[in-house]
């Protein structure tokens, strides 16, 4: 079985969001979308059938990368339809994309960025849709933060890298996120990993 597959069998294993109205053949063609966006920016992440001369890789480890954005895709949003579709204003009071004091959602898309960590900034809108083209974009921002973020917090993490990735995908090594929670992360990560086909 290739990692794509492997990928769309986990998130059509995992339960659908509570807010979820999509057919089942509405979802399967919904998370054959988010499959391959993940699929793709581990791809792009590891430079993976490009010369080394025109793409230097990020994340050379495609499996990890996947089981990581899989994992945090499921803890920042659910794979939540309205969240995908860039309803965040429909969703269940406490759960509309990081909204602010006047509900006004500040996080877009699937693994839930804050546009200042989105470059360039105009992508932060276009990964507002359930679209191939929206969700390959927000896939490919949460790699790019995953892969940052592996790096910056290795060293606060004793060398952990899945631990590293998460903790600082929400902006800071130590103080973004209660450990517990971190290691929660890290272990469906970890999981989830067991279950992908090796390359």
């Amino acid at each position: 079985m290739d990692l794509l597959t492997s990928i769309f069998n986990t998130l059509m294993r995992m339960t659908p969001h509570k807010t979820d109205t999509e057919t089942r053949a509405e979802r399967v063609a919904r998370m054959h979308i988010v499959a391959t966006s993940i699929n793709d920016a581990t791809k792009r992440a590891a430079c993976y059938g490009l010369p080394v001369a025109q793409c230097r890789p990020i994340f050379s480890d495609r499996r990890t990368l996947a089981a990581l954005l899989i994992a945090k895709g499921r803890f920042e949003s659910g794979f939540a339809q309205y969240v995908h579709e860039g309803r965040c204003d429909e969703g269940p009071v406490g759960a509309r994309c990081d909204a602010d004091k006047n509900g006004v959602a500040r996080a877009h898309g699937l693994w839930q960025q804050w546009r200042p960590s989105i470059f360039p900034a105009s992508d932060w809108d276009d990964m507002q849709a359930a679209t191939p083209e929206a969700t390959n974009l927000a896939a490919w921002h949460a790699a790019k933060l995953l892969a940052g973020s592996r790096s910056m917090c290795k060293a606060a993490f004793g060398g952990d890298e899945m631990q590293a990735a998460i903790a600082g995908f929400s902006g800071s090594c130590t103080l973004g996120m209660a450990p517990q929670k971190i290691a929660k992360q890290a272990a469906l990560a970890r999981k989830i990993l067991e279950t992908l086909p090796a390359e």
